[in-house]
């Protein structure tokens, strides 16, 4: 990798890149009506861990080799045919690739900053969040659940909804505290990736408006019976008059799941 201390940015040498795009190209060329072997799948995938400390997007397309990869079990005489998901996701990065002079700024984390942020959700209701004491609650659509949709993905669409009102109250360049009662959403935001399709479009699209404002979370764990937040996710409301009064944009596949998306 190329690092400019100067600048605080690194990217991969144009080589390197040209390497990786063609590798990525080759993949989708060979296997994309076909079957590939494991060491096919380990190769892309090891390549594509690599650089994706540069592009940090790209750490959510990664769940679809590693799961594809372990469906082998590890025979590496096995030929299985690559998903359409896998190769979605790689031809992201080969038109992520085929920008030269792709680089990332190097941030430091921000000052921490703690707004009382406590989200929740739960299947019965919708998601409560609480922000400098104000609340927000959404309710769920009885069409809410599908395959791949469950408790994991609310709580995690509840920590993408906070990230949403971050941005429209201008946080920026922060260290944010969030509290959840949820340790599995709080190890895939940490990882930036899931297993879970589902929860791993929300990371994205909380990345979104994380890297551009340069937000950091610090998903801090709370016991349930401890969150301010719990009652709301079960339609227990406050007072109307601390309800966040604060507009912000919800993606077209969120406003499909709550009532009250407006």
């Amino acid at each position: 990798m190329l690092w400019d201390l100067e600048t605080r940015r690194v990217s991969l040498p144009e080589k390197k890149r040209l390497k990786f795009l063609h590798r990525v190209n080759e993949f989708i060329t060979n296997f994309e009506r076909t079957q590939c072997q494991l060491q096919d799948v380990e190769r892309i995938h090891g390549s594509l861990c690599y650089i994706s400390f540069i592009y940090q997007a790209g750490r959510s397309r990664l769940p679809s080799l590693s799961n594809f990869s372990a469906s082998f079990h590890g025979d590496e005489f096995t030929r299985r045919y690559p998903p359409p998901s896998l190769i979605s996701n790689l031809k992201w990065w080969a038109t992520e690739l085929q920008i030269p002079d792709f680089d990332r700024q190097l941030t430091p984390c921000g000052p921490p900053l703690d707004l009382g942020i406590f989200v929740d959700a739960s299947t019965s209701w919708g998601i409560g969040i609480i922000i400098e004491g104000k609340w927000l609650a959404l309710q769920l659509k009885p069409s809410w659940k599908i395959p791949g949709r469950d408790i994991c993905w609310l709580e995690m669409i509840a920590v993408e909804l906070a990230t949403y009102i971050l941005e429209a109250k201008g946080i920026r360049e922060s260290t944010v505290t969030i509290h959840s009662d949820n340790q599995g959403t709080m190890g895939s935001m940490n990882k930036a990736c899931s297993p879970n399709t589902h929860i791993n479009l929300s990371i994205r699209q909380t990345y979104t408006v994380l890297c551009p404002n340069f937000i950091t979370l610090d998903l801090i764990y709370i016991p349930t019976k401890s969150n301010p937040a719990d009652p709301l996710s079960h339609g227990v409301l406050g007072l109307p008059h601390n309800r966040l009064s604060l507009s912000f944009k919800l993606p077209e596949e969120l406003c499909d799941i709550f009532e009250n998306a407006d």
